[in-house]
């Protein structure tokens, strides 16, 4: 315990009195101006605290992915991107499906006026030829329909 001096009375007091026993002045003002600064600086953390919670908050739930990335959770869909060279590969292989379907359509339609060409013999042979390009245009038939089939599942 010090002795310190009264600023309004000049009088002596202990340094531990909340005001001047002979004037009143109250010595807590100092002790308030800390504490309420310390309060004020503490309030101000707080709110620039919660400032920055409410801007990031959001953006680490929408997370940060990149649009080729996969993520997968209960609250969320799932997206997943193909990489461009597996794309490109679909692209190729599709390509080479068409370029395969169109020459099969050619074939068939080669097969059809073939048999609208086909005259009957007398001796059966004839009838066989006939029953042969049937059985060849249908198998073009059937393979035109798997690559149809194939192109419509890409």
């Amino acid at each position: 315990m010090t002795l310190i001096s009264c600023p309004e009375c000049k009088n002596e007091i202990s340094s531990e009195a909340n005001s001047c026993p002979r004037c009143g002045y109250s010595l807590a003002k100092g002790k308030d101006k800390k504490s309420s600064s310390s309060c004020s600086t503490s309030c101000l953390g707080i709110v620039l605290i919660s400032v920055i919670l409410v801007i990031i908050g959001p953006l680490c739930y929408l997370g940060f992915d990149s649009p080729r990335s996969s993520y997968s959770s209960s609250s969320r869909l799932t997206r997943t991107v193909t990489p461009r060279s597996a794309v490109s590969q679909i692209s190729i292989e599709r390509t080479k499906l068409l370029q395969k379907l169109e020459i099969l359509k050619q074939k068939r339609k080669a097969k059809w006026a073939e048999i609208e060409s086909a005259e009957p013999t007398g001796d059966g042979r004839g009838v066989l030829r006939l029953v042969r390009l049937g059985q060849e245009h249908s198998d073009i038939m059937d393979e035109i329909q798997e690559l149809k089939r194939q192109i419509n599942k890409m």
